[in-house]
């Protein structure tokens, strides 16, 4: 009885194959990422910067949202979103949050991140 060999480059389980965060923000069609705060609140736009995602407090800078020192969302509400973090922030209060990786923007990317900005589950 032969023996069978596979030449088939191996898979993640499940049988799909996850691309790199470097090779999606290659393609600038390609941008789209969510912001999720821990007050719930949703935003979606355009990453600016690296493709992998973030966690950390949410600050206004130039017109994007930024989370931790690196990551940058360029959003579609930028003025909805800048009155959003002014509110929380005259109220006392500093919004955590987690931008998506690069592509991340289904349902259930949004309620991962809300509970990794809650602090719900940790980060991976």
């Amino acid at each position: 009885m032969s023996e069978f060999v596979d030449h088939r480059p191996p898979r993640p389980a499940g049988g799909l194959v996850v691309p790199s965060p470097d090779s999606v923000v290659a393609d600038p069609a390609n941008r789209e990422a969510l912001l999720v705060l821990s007050d719930g609140s949703v935003w979606c736009g355009l990453r600016i910067g690296a493709g992998g995602a973030a966690v950390g407090e949410v600050s206004w800078r130039a017109g994007s949202a930024a989370v931790g020192e690196s990551t940058l969302l360029d959003p579609r509400n930028s003025v909805l979103l800048e009155r959003h973090l002014r509110a929380a922030a005259s109220a006392g209060s500093q919004l955590r949050g987690c931008i998506t990786a690069v592509g991340a923007t289904t349902p259930l990317h949004a309620a991962v991140a809300l509970a990794i900005a809650r602090g719900e589950i940790g980060w991976p």
